[in-house]
């Protein structure tokens, strides 16, 4: 809730200044019509400002729906390593707290060893995320020989 009242704040100042600056240029326009110099560079200067003010927010948007997907993940993620320890517990606290008779001791242990299992397959699947993730962010390195790339680029400059 606290991301989203930050963004709006960005986006609501976003649209605002794009507002101020379309006034602020018309104004400007409509004064100096006169000085065609001085008038073209505002234009550009002004799409170059329009075009910042947009790419910030284009920017600030994504942001706001990777943060989004993270929290998605981590409560996915906390709701799959919860279920199964709050199972293992419940089934241990009733083996503790009361006499269960044999059969169905042996279907909790059958209950709570599948749950670490998959508490076990849940937190291996993170890892692999991770490790994952880590492999697409390692450079190929390589020596390079800049005499020779210098040579070829002159020679196709060249001819």
């Amino acid at each position: 809730m606290r991301r989203r009242k930050s963004a709006i704040f960005f986006l609501v100042l976003g649209i605002c200044l794009v507002a101020l600056a379309v006034a602020l240029n018309i104004g400007w326009i409509l004064l100096n019509l006169q000085e065609i110099a001085m008038l073209v560079l505002g234009i550009v200067f002004f799409a170059l400002i329009i075009t910042g003010l947009i790419l910030n927010m284009i920017f600030l948007v994504r942001e706001i729906k990777r943060n989004e997907q993270q929290d998605a993940f981590l409560n996915a993620v906390t709701h799959e390593l919860k279920t199964p320890i709050a199972s293992i517990r419940l089934y241990l606290e009733t083996l503790k707290t009361r006499d269960v008779a044999e059969e169905k001791r042996i279907e909790f242990y059958d209950v709570m060893l599948a749950d670490s299992d998959r508490l076990l397959t849940t937190v291996e699947q993170v890892l692999q995320a991770g490790r994952t993730r880590e492999k697409t962010r390692t450079l190929n390195l390589a020596q390079l020989d800049i005499n020779e790339i210098l040579l070829e680029s002159a020679e196709l400059i060249k001819s």
